[in-house]
């Protein structure tokens, strides 16, 4: 996947983080970059591009504001991508702690039409055997 060099080492906006690359993502570089990546996609088309969006919405640069509640929430379900997939609105907003209109709202906050088309990005990538994948760890 593309990026940029920085520190002497790639940075891969596609897996999002450049501390996974340089441990220097607090620099204007990588904030810069993770706006791009915000503004250049709509609703995140894999898990992996969901995780990045995630990280980014924490630091705040990925262009998308959600509350404290919203924000857990949205990480809880990344975190657990298999129950994600299988479990009902109602399961995962009770596990979480929200209603299910705040998932709802979530989803169309991320870009996804409904609930549904983002819990697509789960099932899909348990049924490529990836769901347990985040982001490499050896910074090549």
């Amino acid at each position: 996947m593309g990026g940029q060099v920085h520190c002497g080492k790639k940075i891969c906006f596609y897996y999002g983080l450049c501390k996974v690359f340089c441990n220097c993502h607090e620099s204007a570089l990588c904030s810069r970059l993770m706006q791009t990546y915000a503004l250049a996609t709509s609703a995140p088309h894999s898990l992996d591009e969901l995780r990045v969006l995630v990280a980014g919405i924490r630091r705040g640069v990925a262009g998308i504001r959600l509350g404290n509640r919203a924000s857990d929430a949205l990480a809880q379900l990344v975190d657990a991508p298999r129950h994600t997939a299988i479990s009902s609105i109602l399961e995962l907003a009770e596990a979480t702690g929200v209603n299910p209109s705040t998932l709802t709202r979530l989803t169309h906050k991320l870009g996804y039409k409904g609930f549904h088309e983002f819990q697509d990005v789960f099932r899909r990538s348990i049924a490529s055997g990836s769901d347990e994948s985040g982001p490499s760890k050896t910074g090549a």
